[in-house]
């Protein structure tokens, strides 16, 4: 048994393990709060995620190319499709999908979009 407690002695929290396996780690879900889940998917520096978990595409890169075009790049998980969607004013009724679904490969996918004369764009990208 692993006991966290305050300088009073007040358990802030507690952990009794059982039987334990090889490469599986036992932990809260979301970190800090919930309940406790068993874990097979390595997060070393990372936030914990149960298995099947879909981590969202973050952007890992933006670039403003020369004659009005942007480029963006974001990291996909193999097994799941990925669309680009946008608009030019959030007011608008929907998103319009830039180009078709890309295959997630496990590798960053790289967009390159020519805004025309739009003085902005908002982009967002579902998975599937």
């Amino acid at each position: 048994m692993i006991i966290l407690s305050a300088l009073d002695g007040t358990v802030i929290d507690s952990v009794n393990f059982s039987t334990q396996t090889n490469n599986v780690s036992e932990g809260c879900f979301p970190d800090g709060t919930g309940p406790r889940f068993f874990m097979s998917t390595p997060t070393p520096r990372g936030p914990n995620r149960l298995p099947n978990q879909l981590t969202p595409p973050e952007i890992t890169g933006l670039i403003l190319l020369p004659g009005g075009a942007v480029q963006f790049s974001f990291g996909t998980t193999t097994g799941h499709s990925y669309q680009v969607l946008y608009k030019n004013d959030l007011n608008e009724a929907s998103w319009t999908p830039l180009g078709n679904p890309q295959p997630g490969t496990g590798a960053s996918v790289t967009i390159t979009d020519n805004l025309g004369t739009n003085p902005q764009r908002f982009y967002r990208i579902t998975v599937q």
